[in-house]
Parts: C-alpha cells; structure tokens; sequence
C-alpha cells in the first residue's frame, strides 16, 4: 500500500471545504453543535476520500475493489453530513452514526489492504 502526497493534499483541502460548507449550514440552524459537526465532516471527507484518491494497493484487482467501496463510502458520508448538518438531529446520533460508519469504512479499507489475492 502506498500514500500519494499530492492527491493526498488536494483530499486534505476538499474536506476543508466540504467542512467549512456543513459548518455553514449547521451555523444557520443550530449555533450549539457547529463546530463538531464541521470536524465530524472534515475527518469523514479526508478519510473517505483519501481512500478513494490518495492510496494505491499493489494487486490492481483489490484496488479496484477498493476504489468502488470507498466512493459508495464517500457518497453515504456526502449525505449523513450534509444531512445531520441541514436538518440537524440530536449530536449523540451524529458522532454515534459517523463514528460507527467510519470504523467500518476504515476496517473494510484496512481488509482490502491486507488481501493478498482477490
């Protein structure tokens, strides 16, 4: 497995302002849970997208299982933000939601890595 930096750079700032969107929004409904909704978003983006941008496996197959697995990720991650961040919801059932997502996101992703053969 290998991390590209330049890729890995433009994910860093896409989250940023994908983040600074949901902040925005959360800003306009709700004042109390901005800030955790916009670092909720920024980690989510960057590991999802990082997934799916910044990291090459050696076995092109398992790449590209990887790559369609962490763009159906970034898009769920896409609406659970904007989602929560909009319309708002209790923030237990956000960092619950995203936090469990993103530890299957990320063990999914560690699985793939770890495959010799597909």
């Amino acid at each position: 497995m290998r991390i590209s930096f330049f890729p890995a750079l433009i994910c860093i700032i896409a989250a940023g302002f994908i983040a600074y969107l949901a902040f925005y929004f959360a800003q306009l409904h709700f004042d109390a849970n901005d800030i955790i909704v916009a670092v909720g978003t920024f980690l989510s983006i960057f590991l999802t997208l990082g997934s799916l941008i910044a990291l090459r496996l050696e076995n092109e197959r398992t790449g590209i299982n990887m790559k369609a697995w962490s763009s159906v990720a970034f898009m769920l991650t896409i609406c659970i933000n904007l989602g929560f961040a909009i319309w708002g919801v209790l923030m237990p059932l956000y960092v619950i939601v995203l936090g469990l997502f993103l530890l299957i996101h990320l063990w999914i992703v560690w699985k793939m890595a770890s495959m010799k053969d597909v």
